[in-house]
């Protein structure tokens, strides 16, 4: 103002130059540094420099619950590493697996890691870990992603990839981290002028890379069946969709119409057509497999190895019935089907029905689905003369063991052992801090909870122990959200069979331990709030009323992924100590010590021991006590997975009178009479027995026709194999199960009653 001589009267400041900034302008007027402009100094050698970044969590997972992905990118060589991750605090271990790899690779060390400021790469084990190997961390200024450029540029790079992929192609969202792999392993293979004209391929190998195998990802392929897996007459393709690259770019990536994954090299591949699965026309039939590729059950291969950039995101869904090896024969399409030869961008209808279901925050009562019979078809049934056999039995479908919190206050003589199972239950869940109490924070839901109550029993079907659980109503629980892995392997009868061979065999001493609260030691990886049980106050000072909830810390019985956590956490006590699991059954692990041959085999919370000597038993039990409760079984084995095994004169023998005495009793009104077999000659069953109208649908499914099969089924397989074909034939009906099929079961229950 004073130069120009807009205004009279101002002050005469001399000729001070520069004026202190005063605290107003200081606070009113602070603007963000400029940008430096200009090129970037890159590297000048591998590895002095690695950018990295991690992206996520994305909305939609992987079918294996991955939501994140982390890419290591060379400063020098632009080449990038992508590994997916479930979890941020993952970062860790990938980093490691990366450096081992690229260093032993390149004959280079990593001299230097430019990352943000995300905790994952700020905890104090990767600092320590840096710390150690001499690698310089240089974090970016919070709110500065530019000075992390090349790694955020990148995930953008390929992002946009992903989703231009994803559109074209018609997979499902869930599908982005194959797209994301392969997106990437086409970039590597592009020339950039940064590069001087190479590719990050040429530049990190000094070979220029073939694109000869470069395949447009979700087009329809016809991959080759070797002739061992076929006969004369049958089709030597099966037509599949591409998904990506493995072993550099040798094999190829497939998946077919129920998410498996399967891996080959010799396909044929129809580049213009994009197919969606509700369009392959793979049919089942009951043969054998016969394609010879890799049929990998991904949720198995996440249990067993948390897989990065070859980590498969398909998802086969297996009953426990099946064994790893159990394979479908897929046929060609009836003639007559729709052609496929047209590109599909509608999502798969099939791959929405595998889709996991948003289950509602109540279940609504099954009695409410089945109405009144006909009565024309009530009095056919009733003129039959087996009615009795019926009509008694929907009386007897539930588990007299197994107790709602009303039916405990009703037995008066076991009023006082229910309610000290309560307080047990209580006093373990706090014991554990497998809670705190918190008010539900916006936004959040609460999965319901509830009080079960269960009498256990010994061989002879006498109750041992009155048992009260907290547990999660899992089927509130929302897929994404609450839950993602589920599968936790467990122990069969086929293999308890073959350890006890093994154990005569070798002169091995048994011990069985029980967990006590087994689920409450492991730690939960999704963030779960829980209502308090209608039941009774856990903790009378926080009301339910207003707004109290459980905020689960440790793992709860009834929740989803319980048995998985429980499982993952006794996997890594195990193999602390030396057990290596079996890659046959990966619930039993062996461990040599002395040129002594020791085994561990788990169902769920019960374990068995096998060794030499007591001695060796007891230094097992040691190390399990040091980390869990348990409970001992004196005299060795006894009652195991519902099986009662003795040790008579050097022989095992094994006998589930109880489950038997249990069938029984819940038939026991129908006045069956022994018999001599199982099943009848000449046995014939077809459609026309099956029901015809929804009324006959409404009587039959009032029945205990799957209860009882599925008793009869585990009965069959570990002590009754007599049973196994009359077991094995009526369970085909199990879907669609009419009055014959009925009486058909009730005389395999009668031949087990002759004994």
């Amino acid at each position: 103002m004073g130069k120009l001589n807009t205004v009279n009267d101002l002050p005469n400041f001399g000729n001070q130059a520069h004026m202190e900034a005063c605290e107003g302008c200081a606070t009113g007027k602070s603007t963000v540094a400029p940008i430096p402009k200009g090129p970037r100094q890159r590297a000048s050698q591998k590895l002095e420099e690695i950018h990295s970044d991690v992206c996520g969590p994305f909305p939609t997972p992987t079918t294996q619950g991955f939501r994140y992905f982390v890419t290591f990118i060379d400063g020098h060589t632009d080449m990038c590493w992508i590994y997916i991750l479930k979890k941020k605090s993952e970062v860790f271990e990938k980093f490691k697996k990366f450096k081992k790899e690229v260093e032993k690779e390149s004959g280079m060390k990593i001299k230097k890691l430019i990352c943000d400021n995300g905790g994952e790469y700020l905890d104090q084990r990767m600092k320590t870990f840096l710390e150690e190997e001499g690698i310089k961390c240089k974090a970016t200024a919070p709110y500065s992603p530019f000075q992390n450029g090349i790694a955020e540029r990148r995930n953008r790079t390929l992002l946009e990839a992903v989703r231009s992929m994803l559109s074209h192609s018609g997979m499902e969202k869930s599908f982005w981290a194959e797209a994301l792999l392969t997106a990437n392993f086409t970039f590597q293979r592009i020339g950039k002028q940064v590069l001087k004209g190479l590719s990050s391929i040429e530049a990190w190998t000094g070979q220029k890379p073939s694109v000869k195998n470069l395949r447009s990802f979700g087009c329809e392929a016809y991959v080759h069946i070797p002739k061992e897996k076929r006969r004369k007459l049958d089709d030597k393709a099966r037509k599949l969709i591409f998904i990506g690259y493995d072993n550099e770019g040798d094999c190829y990536r497939f998946v077919d119409d129920k998410k498996n994954l399967i891996r080959s090299r010799s396909a044929k591949f129809i580049e213009n057509v994009n197919l969606s699965l509700e369009n392959m026309n793979i049919q089942d039939s009951s043969d054998d497999e016969n394609i010879d590729q890799e049929k990998i059950n991904v949720s198995n291969k996440e249990a067993q190895k948390s897989e990065t950039s070859d980590s498969a995101t398909v998802q086969r869904k297996r009953s426990r019935s099946e064994s790893p090896s159990d394979d479908i024969r897929r046929t060609r399409a009836k003639p007559g089907t729709p052609s496929t030869h047209s590109r599909t961008i509608e999502k798969s209808e099939k791959l929405r029905q595998l889709e996991p279901k948003n289950y509602k925050e109540d279940s609504e009562s099954e009695d409410s689905e089945h109405g009144d019979s006909d009565s024309d078809y009530m009095q056919d049934i009733n003129h039959s003369g087996k009615s009795g056999k019926i009509f008694i039995a929907k009386s007897k479908t539930s588990d007299p063991d197994t107790l709602e919190y009303w039916e405990t206050r009703l037995l008066k003589d076991e009023v006082e052992d229910w309610d000290k199972s309560i307080q047990v239950e209580i006093n373990g869940l706090r014991k554990n801090g497998t809670y705190e109490m918190v008010k539900l924070p916006e936004g959040k839901r609460a999965v319901q909870s509830k009080l079960v109550f269960r009498r256990k029993r010994n061989q002879f079907n006498q109750p041992v122990k009155f048992k009260c659980r907290m547990v999660g109503k899992g089927f509130t629980q929302k897929y994404g959200t609450d839950y993602t892995n589920t599968y936790s392997p467990v122990m069969g009868g086929t293999t308890l069979r073959l350890l006890l061979i093994v154990a005569l065999k070798k002169n091995l001493k048994i011990a069985q331990v029980d967990f006590e609260a087994a689920y409450l030691n492991s730690k939960l990886e999704e963030e779960i709030y829980l209502q308090q049980p209608r039941e009774i106050n856990i903790e009378p000072e926080f009301p339910a009323e207003e707004g109290w909830v459980m905020h689960l810390k440790k793992g709860l019985y009834g929740l989803k992924q319980s048995a998985r956590a429980w499982y993952l956490t006794l996997k890594t006590s195990l193999e602390s100590y030396g057990f290596k699991r079996l890659n046959s059954d990966w619930s039993v692990w062996t461990r040599w010590e002395n040129n002594s041959l020791q085994i561990v085999a788990v169902y769920v919370d019960d374990l068995l021991i096998f060794a030499k000597t007591d001695a060796e038993i007891l230094q097992i039990k040691r190390e399990l006590k040091k980390e869990f409760i348990i409970t001992e079984t004196s005299g060795g084995i006894g009652f195991f997975i519902g099986i009662f095994i003795e040790n008579l004169n050097g022989n095992y023998y094994l006998s589930q009178q109880a489950l038997v005495e249990k069938m029984l009793g819940n038939v026991e009104d129908l006045n069956l009479q022994p018999t001599r077999t199982p099943m009848e000659n000449n046995i014939k069953l077809s459609k026309d027995d099956c029901p015809k109208n929804d009324a006959e649908r409404k009587l039959v499914a009032e029945l205990p026709y799957r209860k009882l099969l599925g008793s009869l089924l585990y009965l069959a397989n570990n002590t009754r194999p007599d049973l196994s074909f009359a077991v094995g034939f009526l369970a085909r009906y199990a879907s669609n199960y009419g009055l014959k099929h009925w009486e058909y079961l009730l005389r395999v229950v009668e031949n087990i009653a002759r004994g």
